[in-house]
């Protein structure tokens, strides 16, 4: 027998059920008596023994679908009614989480849904229904769980905003145009599952470690991050993955975490990729290893906050714009005195100065430049390390746009 009733109340979901053949001013008095928060109603219907929520409307905001009404276990955010998905064109809705009781999102389910921010998705849900978030612009990260089996066609369309797809499980069959006009997302799945290539509807695809919060390529048996996908504060990159060691720090793996705080590159790492930490403002320090010999373009520019950069090497290959918009750096060449020389920046007065470090009593030679792509080096004159340090000014900083400066033997 197929019943069609409506539940009403507030988030969270309360447990009063109000049936079609309720009295209009009783249903308003209900309403009336709720609290001033936002209110959500669904109407849905119950077939052998399990409900299908087919509509909801209110004022809606953050909305947890129940896993039971009326004692009946919720198995399906159905597409509704009239050929309409439940929360279709809703854009007030801006987080939903859908429980372990549902198995399958209908097509257009969230179809333009353009304030929804966050989803999470019950790890009973099998099947994700053509459309079903088409068109949800605010969707920036989402997370498959490994019991889905299927996603229809435009399942993710339009979704302008989504950078990260994690699928927990193995790869799903997929339709056509799943991920179109996403320009700016990538897949990540994790290491030991199964059905992955280098893409994967349409989009780049990488393995994703959730212990480490990277993702990751594994190509000539070394190993390129690709992406970060932690909290921030002091990372650890590690030397590493699989048995296979970690060289590269691909482009744009980093880029925009600005609650990265510093970041330990290993001595495995021989290049560091376009804008690989830009606009990381929250970067305060950072050290180069002797190991790396290439820097591509941007890839610490707009990192606002970065104020140590040691090279604990010779100076590598650096790309255009390599530092662009950033405070003062702090170099180190082991060369310069026999022993490593550090340089602390600093403005006393009306000159930038250089607090330089090191042996005792050795000679240090200040040099300057402009660009670190193309580096015409001209000497600012030598110090001597009197007890093991020195102060330099140079008083005609104020002249350039941009200045860099660097330490060796005389």
């Amino acid at each position: 027998m197929r019943t069609t009733k409506a539940v009403s109340g507030v988030h969270p979901i309360t447990t009063s059920i109000v049936g079609w053949t309720i009295g209009l001013m009783n249903l308003l008095l209900l309403l009336s008596a709720l609290p001033a928060v936002a209110q959500v109603q669904f109407s849905y219907t119950a077939t052998n023994g399990a409900i299908t929520i087919t509509g909801c409307w209110g004022a809606i905001g953050s909305v947890s679908i129940p896993s039971t009404i009326d004692g009946l276990p919720v198995i399906s955010v159905g597409s509704g009614t009239f050929e309409f998905g439940v929360f279709q064109n809703c854009t007030s809705l801006t987080s939903v989480t859908i429980p372990n009781t549902v198995t399958s999102i209908g097509y257009d389910a969230f179809l333009n849904c353009t304030s929804l921010a966050s989803v999470t998705i019950g790890d009973a849900v099998t099947n994700i229904g053509y459309g079903a978030f088409d068109g949800c612009t605010s969707l920036a990260t989402v997370t498959i769980p490994g019991s889905v089996a299927s996603i229809g066609d435009s399942a993710f369309a339009d979704c302008f905003s989504l950078a990260s797809v994690y699928f927990e499980g193995n790869a799903p069959s997929v339709g056509s145009d799943v991920f179109v006009a996403d320009d700016m997302a990538a897949v990540y799945y994790l290491p030991g599952t199964t059905g992955w290539g280098p893409t994967f509807g349409g989009l780049a695809a990488f393995s994703w470690s959730p212990p480490l919060q990277m993702a990751y390529t594994a190509a000539n048996g070394a190993i390129t991050i690709t992406g970060y996908t932690g909290p921030g504060g002091a990372v650890a990159i590690p030397g590493t993955i699989n048995g296979l060691p970690v060289t590269s720090i691909g482009d744009y793996a980093f880029w925009g975490c600005a609650r990265l705080t510093s970041v330990t590159i290993p001595s495995s790492v021989t290049n560091i990729g376009d804008y690989a930490f830009n606009r990381c403002a929250g970067l305060t320090v950072v050290a180069i290893p002797r190991s790396v010999t290439s820097i591509g373009q941007w890839a610490f520019a707009y990192c606002t906050g970065l104020a140590s950069v040691y090279f604990l090497g010779g100076l590598p290959s650096l790309g255009l714009g390599v530092f662009d918009f950033d405070p003062a750096a702090l170099y180190s060449l082991p060369e310069a005195t026999g022993a490593t020389t550090f340089a602390a920046f600093s403005v006393q007065g009306n000159g930038f100065g250089l607090t330089i470090t090191g042996a005792a009593d050795g000679a240090v030679l200040i040099e300057a430049c402009t660009n670190l792509a193309n580096p015409t080096w001209s000497a600012l004159g030598t110090t001597v390390l009197i007890g093991g340090s020195s102060y330099f000014s140079d008083p005609e900083w104020t002249k350039y746009p941009c200045r860099f400066y660097r330490l060796r033997a005389p």
